[in-house]
């Protein structure tokens, strides 16, 4: 089959459609194209058509989440490889109260903050060792406005 000729396969009925010469992008490997559907609700018609690599049609879905930070809309996978972070990293923060936004660009260690308590000064994740409080309570804590120090220092409640 020519690349520039549609053949569809829709309720057991084979359809044929031409792409009016229009062939896939000149790419190094062109086999890792497919074609896609612009719109999902509308029809295949070669207007409606397009050359896509499989992650742009795995966006092209009903069910893909898509986020707006400061004017700008993209799927929610593409926000976090903006901002070189795990998608899971950003999940458990927007799970603990995060703003996708804040989730996005809180530095994923802050342990480089230090805190002085009594003159000596250490990293979070060091005073929470010392004190018995876990690191996640201590950012949940700190998240929700509470001083760094006491965030580190006071015990958790049993």
């Amino acid at each position: 089959m020519a690349r520039e000729e549609l053949r569809f396969v829709k309720n057991g009925k084979t359809r044929s459609n031409s792409l009016h010469g229009r062939k896939a992008p000149q790419v190094t490997n062109y086999k890792s194209l497919s074609l896609d559907r612009k719109d999902n609700n509308s029809g295949y018609s070669p207007d409606n058509c397009r050359w896509a690599t499989a992650r742009e049609q795995s966006n092209n879905r009903v069910t893909t989440v898509f986020n707006t930070i400061d004017g700008v809309t993209m799927p929610f996978t593409y926000w976090c490889e903006k901002y070189n972070i795990s998608p899971a990293t950003v999940r458990a923060r927007m799970k603990n109260g995060c703003s996708l936004e804040t989730a996005l660009k809180e530095p994923i260690h802050q342990d480089h903050v230090m805190i002085a308590i009594n003159g000596v000064s250490k990293n979070i994740s060091d005073w929470c060792k010392e004190f018995g409080v876990t690191r996640s309570t201590a950012y949940k804590r700190i998240r929700s406005g509470w001083d760094p120090v006491k965030a580190v220092s006071t015990p958790p409640r049993k």
